[in-house]
């Protein structure tokens, strides 16, 4: 930007109707206020990852197992509570007193969407086996998606006989020492219900169904709509909802020309999402629709550049040709009237020698535009008034 680097806040307007948590470079999880960016962490290394931009979800689950909460089976545990994850957050350790056999936390949430939902759970270790839990189906007994984690190898299974159509399973490293000094790890399961409108029951084991008498601590946990799980929700006694989040430049600015220039985006996906159009940026018409530049990846593992004046032209990396889309990832894109470049990750860029740049573009949209969000991390945008050869994106983004 007129080789001048700018604070985020001189250039960026950012909205989000909501609060929302991120990981700070001490593992702790943090609350931002409303329309404050969220600037994430890895939670096991502190590696700053970008600002965080997640599309709107709710948490459906409106409270947590406890000594005392509307979750049934607390009489089948020692439950006490302890340190949570970070600053107004709690959690439980549950004790198995060895009662009999399956014995769990369970609650009825609603009734199953038409759609996939996912339920997570972070948990802490301190001497169970194995941890598991799932959706179960009231009306048609059985669980419609459920997932078991094992402590002892670190792997996740599906439950078995499922009532519905697993997306996906995964466990993910928070911590080797979490706040009670355990393995603490994030665990999901995604699916589809076989029968949309019965009623869903949440059951959770904290230390298997075995017969046991091991101690799991419980943190909170999530039940959303959508094939994989996002940033923790915080709930305290209804669902509650993150808004989207929405950073945008106003355009023109000082620093832009509508003639050409260059972009360069620097950015990781979220490890849990591979669903859909990932938008890293566009550059276009509040009102028409006039891309000047819309970067995106798909699922089929593609980077999708296009410029649009009245009709589009793509510049596309089909999939086998481009690097696995949800690593990180640099993406660089220059245009002018007639000469369109793009590059990735080093490829040898594409070019488009015909057509012409939309004549008003206004808005800058980061991490979002054309009907999606990023779900990721956009680690840095960079910007130069002036078209780069393809050689010279080659070069960018190697």
């Amino acid at each position: 930007m007129l080789n001048k680097t700018l604070a985020f806040d001189d250039i960026i307007t950012f909205t989000r109707n909501s609060t929302a948590t991120y990981w700070d470079a001490n593992g702790v999880l943090q609350t931002a206020a409303a329309d404050e960016p969220r600037f994430d962490h890895d939670p096991v290394t502190g590696e700053p990852l970008g600002i965080l931009i997640e599309e709107q979800r709710t948490n459906l689950m409106p409270d947590m197992p406890s000594d005392t909460s509307s979750w049934t089976g607390a009489d089948d545990f020692n439950n006490v509570e302890v340190n949570g994850m970070g600053p107004g957050l709690t959690a439980w350790s549950m004790e198995n007193l060895e009662i009999n056999q399956s014995r769990g936390r369970t609650k009825n949430i609603g009734a199953f969407s038409s759609s996939s939902e996912t339920l997570s759970f972070y948990i802490e270790n301190v001497d169970a086996d194995e941890t598991s839990f799932g959706v179960y189906d009231v009306q048609n007994p059985g669980f419609a998606f459920g997932v078991l984690y094992d402590w002892l190898t670190d792997t996740v299974s599906e439950l078995s006989s499922p009532k519905g159509t697993v997306d996906s399973i995964g466990a993910e490293l928070v911590s080797e020492s979490g706040p009670n000094g355990g393995r603490l790890v994030r665990v999901w399961v995604s699916g589809v219900a076989d029968n949309p409108g019965n009623s869903r029951r949440i059951i959770l084991y904290p230390t298997g169904q075995s017969l046991n008498s091991k101690t799991c601590i419980i943190h909170p946990g999530q039940l959303e709509e959508g094939a994989f799980p996002t940033s923790h929700i915080p709930t305290s006694g209804a669902a509650a909802t993150r808004s989207l989040e929405a950073p945008q430049v106003g355009l023109p600015a000082a620093w832009f020309s509508q003639e050409g220039g260059t972009f360069l985006a620097e950015f990781d996906f979220s490890p849990y999402s591979e669903k859909g159009i990932q938008v890293v940026l566009t550059c276009d018409s509040t009102t028409n629709s006039n891309y000047a530049v819309l970067m995106r990846v798909t699922l089929a593992g593609l980077s999708n550049i296009t410029r649009k004046s009245g009709t589009s032209a793509s510049l596309t990396y089909p999939e086998g040709d481009f690097p696995d889309p949800f690593n990180k990832t640099k993406c660089a894109y220059s245009f002018k009237e007639d000469q369109f470049f793009a590059s990735a990750d080093g490829f040898p860029f594409k070019a488009d020698y015909n057509g012409e740049v939309s004549p008003t573009q206004n808005i800058l949209r980061i991490g979002r535009g054309y009907g999606s969000e990023a779900n990721g991390y956009i680690r840095a945008i960079s910007y130069w008034p002036w078209a780069m050869s393809g050689q010279e994106l080659e070069e960018l983004t190697s």
